[in-house]
């Protein structure tokens, strides 16, 4: 739409209001004598032409990145832009803050705040900006997440850390790069293993790194991550590993007739919690309940879970 012009139509300011390619014509066909306001036409109007390309504005996101300070320690993070023609020029008002490439890729230098800025490269008006703060690590936590493996499986435990910004505690966009040192309270049960292939996609929401390590033996072991710069800051999350469930006696087939029963043996499975001993649970399910009903005989004995199978009614048939 057309916000503003001239009188005699020698200026006009417009609003764009969708993408695409249009010509404008512009067409002089008379002029105005000034001292008795007559209009002199002309026989042979003089024209003008003006292709334009209509572009979307180009959007930096995200608009607001987060990362920790670590020295001697490159913190990357990469900015994303759309809209104009897709070619952008990249800079930043502060470069001794952070350095940014031809990608929108930025690197953390010091502690500060600089705005990331993407350009178009056919017209360097149209623009966008984000903000880039860089802070030191302040918190750390492990969140909520699967702490038991099968002994020869990972887990993959998610870290969330935080920085302040106007006395807040904000999550770091990326931590990846954090260095933490991890130590178990059992070292035999579990061994850290470096993780360094994952993105940011990877990551669960609410953290910004993820710490992996592999099941070697059964038991329990509390893993503590710390960032050792200061100040010094620690997390800690307790794991637990088990071997699988197998059969010990009988082993299947079981044959039963009405009203008779044998012991069912298992051995492995997840091990007790050392928090939370009353709400284990050992259970056993069929899906021919008709036939077959199961119930605990007793407590776990020398790491078997023993079970009374019992025949309730006459039925020829196969039970899983």
């Amino acid at each position: 739409g057309e916000l503003f012009y001239y009188e005699n139509g020698s200026y006009h300011l417009i609003n764009a209001t969708r993408v695409g390619d249009v010509t404008l014509t512009a067409l002089l066909k008379c002029i105005k004598i000034l001292d008795t306001g007559e209009l002199f036409y002309y026989e042979r109007p003089v024209s003008a032409e003006q292709a334009m390309e209509i572009l979307s504005p180009i959007v930096v996101k995200p608009k607001r990145v987060l990362l920790p300070w670590q020295p001697k320690t490159e913190t990357t993070f990469n900015f994303n832009a759309s809209g104009g023609s897709g070619a952008y020029d990249w800079l930043i008002d502060f470069p001794l803050i952070s350095q940014i490439n031809q990608v929108g890729m930025v690197t953390a230098l010091q502690r500060g705040v600089a705005r990331p800025k993407a350009s178009d490269q056919k017209n360097s008006m149209i623009f966008d900006t984000s903000e880039l703060i860089i802070v030191d690590p302040a918190h750390m936590e492990f969140l909520p997440t699967r702490v038991e493996a099968l002994v020869g499986t990972t887990l993959d435990l998610p870290l969330a850390v935080k920085g302040y910004i106007d006395d807040k505690l904000i999550l770091f966009n990326d931590c990846r790069r954090l260095n933490f040192s991890l130590e178990h309270s059992d070292g035999k049960l579990f061994e850290s293993i470096p993780y360094t292939n994952y993105t940011l996609d990877d990551i669960p929401k609410g953290a910004c790194a993820i710490l992996r390590v592999r099941a070697r033996y059964p038991g329990h072991s509390t893993l503590t991550a710390t960032h050792a710069p200061q100040p010094k800051l620690s997390a800690s999350i307790l794991i637990g590993a088990y071997n699988k469930i197998e059969i010990i006696s009988p082993l299947p087939p079981a044959l039963v007739t009405i009203g008779s029963s044998f012991l069912y043996q298992f051995k492995g499975g997840p091990l007790p919690w050392p928090q939370e001993q009353e709400g284990y649970v050992r259970d056993v399910d069929s899906p021919t309940s008709a036939l077959m009903l199961t119930h605990v005989l007793e407590e776990m004995r020398g790491g078997h879970h023993v079970f009374r199978i019992e025949c309730q009614k006459i039925e020829i048939g196969r039970a899983v």
